[in-house]
């Protein structure tokens, strides 16, 4: 009787593909991060079902079909890990880097540039009463900071490359709100060989007495927030696999803040006399004050009160939801 070839190359280069970027994980080569994008590749597992279904299982066929896994699954890994970080390449870096990054995206011309929001832009009739500033940023780096002697509502100084990530600021007001909506675009060409320097994005605030409330987005980028004298009414922060990391002097310290995080890494930086209440969602990443853990890997405790919340002199109201990533909280 003839042995029945149960060879299975493709489920083989599968687990040492996943073995790999696990491996790059715990040793802290590769964020966490990268399996937001890895998960989006799941359909070619269904290609593969396919092609299994058309070839008999012979070990011709075996060989053939785990050559084409093996191109794929090393193209996917490359892919994701450049949708998942502009900043720097320390695995490919021999190979794509040197100052800037060789992606399979076009490049062009690189752009630096200044917008500014003033009071100039309406009519003298025009009554603001609030700020809203929406920020949706993708993999890119950016830092927001406020200035209490400017008088611009807000200014952004952009570089990028033309045809990668660009910057969009529209402005318009509703109800006497003001309405600032930051932006970037994403990749519009698909090519190989181009490379583009890394996207940065520096905002800053004036009007710092100006009742502000402040929504931002991040995917895959690294964002830094430092304010000292800007009023806010909230905070609403999402990370998708990126950092963040917000620093709050007591006069900009908010009523309330939302924190989304799913596999990135987020810092709250707040004075230490100030006491939060914090209700959260915890998956499997975990939560720390001053280090030391509140909760972590599927949390069971649906709230927490700081051990000053009751002393404080200014309090906040925090809901928190963290998936795989982690949530630190610090006094300063």
């Amino acid at each position: 009787m003839e042995k029945k070839n149960d060879r299975d190359i493709v489920f083989a280069i599968f687990l040492i593909f996943i073995g790999g970027i696990f491996l790059l994980n715990t040793t802290g080569i590769v964020g966490w991060g990268i399996w937001n994008y890895l998960v989006r590749f799941w359909p070619v597992f269904l290609i593969f079902a396919g092609i299994r279904l058309v070839f008999k299982k012979t070990l011709l066929s075996e060989i053939i079909v785990g050559v084409i896994a093996a191109i794929l699954f090393t193209g996917i890994g490359l892919f994701s890990y450049m949708s998942y970080t502009n900043r720097d390449c320390p695995i490919l870096s021999k190979m794509f880097c040197n100052e800037s990054r060789m992606i399979i995206f076009p490049g062009g011309e690189q752009i630096e540039e200044t917008e500014i929001v003033s009071p100039e832009d309406f009519e003298e009739s025009t009554s603001i009463e609030t700020r809203n500033i929406d920020l949706k940023i993708g993999a890119s780096r950016f830092t927001l900071t406020d200035d209490s002697t400017s008088e611009s509502y807000l200014e952004v100084e952009s570089k990028y490359t033309e045809n990668a990530i660009e910057p969009s600021l529209t402005k318009e007001i509703k109800d006497n709100a003001l309405e600032l909506s930051f932006k970037t675009t994403g990749y519009s060409g698909f090519f190989i060989g181009s490379r583009i320097e890394p996207t940065t994005f520096d905002l800053l605030t004036g009007q710092t007495d100006l009742p502000t409330s402040l929504i931002t987005d991040l995917g895959a980028g690294e964002g830094t927030i430092t304010l000292n004298e800007l009023l806010l009414n909230e905070i609403s922060s999402k990370i998708g696999a990126g950092k963040m990391e917000i620093t709050l002097e007591a006069q900009s310290v908010p009523e309330s803040i939302t924190l989304d995080i799913g596999a990135g890494e987020m810092i709250l930086n707040i004075p230490e006399n100030v006491g939060f209440k914090m209700d959260y969602d915890l998956g499997i990443g975990e939560i720390t004050l001053n280090g030391k853990a509140i909760d972590e890997f599927i949390g069971d405790n649906p709230s927490y009160l700081s051990p000053n919340y009751e002393d404080a002199e200014i309090k906040i109201e925090i809901d928190a939801n963290v998936g795989v990533g982690s949530l630190q909280i610090n006094n300063i």
